[in-house]
């Protein structure tokens, strides 16, 4: 199956609102001016007419919501407008298989499965509350054994048919209804799963209230990243994309990416997230701690 095939049977162009559309990812890297390789996701928006999806042979990604249209494609919490899919990853490696069957099934890596549910377009706009439940849902089925608990968040991107594994392992689509399609509140119901209370506090920050600009930023962990070539920019709600220094231990390690919100940037107090399950129970001061055991200052900053 076309991958573009694949993506207009999840988003069918009669169900997008004027201003959303679907957003499409693939690995990329640059080298910078000191030589040093630089590995980061290069995004960009989807419709049918889009180039290169079908012939490029690469790690192809979609992410699970639309994005509203802007200067350049993003998917931070602020962008996403409404869910498509609701996806259970590495089924019959670190989750359960589920005995609801899903309207796909993609066999990721030899003997990994991810499981996508298709829904009714639900909408996780800020000013929503869907955002939270959404998240809410993922986590729910990670503990009820049915989801990998780092695949969370309707920012989330996940696997096309064809995508290639870092092994060189191409994902292959094995099963495939695209006529079941849920409402996801009902599709909770039907899985009975309890929907974990996600306040937003744990998984993004208001940058309202603070300073969105990197200039002049004195947090020492954020200065030594910088100066150690560990960030990689601005990221998405006051956090700044960074290497996960635990990546070695993801399931994929070239999926590296984490988040570090020095103090000063965006909301009040310093932060750190990494989504992958390897990484669930790292906090802050377990960043600031390495950190300091690298060379770095320690508390308290």
């Amino acid at each position: 199956m076309k991958r573009s095939e694949f993506l207009a049977a999840v988003f069918p162009v009669e169900m997008l609102e004027e201003n959303e559309t679907p957003l499409i990812a693939h690995p990329a890297s640059f080298t910078d001016e000191d030589g040093i390789e630089h590995n980061y996701y290069k995004q960009q928006y989807w419709n049918i007419r889009a180039r290169g999806i079908d012939t490029r042979e690469e790690g192809w990604l979609y992410c699970v919501s639309t994005v509203e249209r802007g200067d350049k494609p993003r998917r931070r919490a602020e962008d996403v407008r409404h869910a498509y899919v609701l996806p259970c990853d590495d089924i019959g490696t670190k989750a359960n298989t589920p005995f609801v069957i899903p309207s796909y099934i993609l066999e990721t890596s030899p003997d990994n499965y991810q499981f996508g549910y298709l829904i009714d377009p639900f909408d996780v706009s800020p000013e929503s509350g869907g955002f939270e439940y959404y998240d809410g849902v993922l986590l729910g089925l990670a503990n009820a054994g049915y989801n990998d608990p780092g695949c969370r968040s309707a920012t989330r991107v996940i696997k096309l048919p064809g995508s290639i594994h870092h092994s060189g392992f191409a994902t292959q689509l094995i099963e495939w209804s695209p006529e079941k399609v849920w409402d996801l509140r009902d599709l909770v119901k039907l899985m009975g799963i309890e929907v974990v209370d996600v306040p937003c506090k744990t998984y993004r920050k208001n940058t309202a209230a603070g300073n969105t600009s990197l200039d002049g930023i004195m947090d020492a962990t954020y200065q030594w990243l910088l100066a150690n070539n560990m960030t990689y920019g601005k990221s998405s709600s006051g956090f700044v994309s960074i290497r996960c220094p635990w990546s070695e231990g993801h399931s994929d390690p070239s999926q590296f990416m984490a988040g570090y919100s020095p103090e000063g940037h965006g909301g009040e107090g310093r932060g750190f997230k990494c989504f992958h399950a390897h990484c669930a129970h790292r906090q802050t001061i377990d960043l600031i701690q390495w950190v300091f055991a690298q060379g770095g200052q320690g508390l308290p900053y």
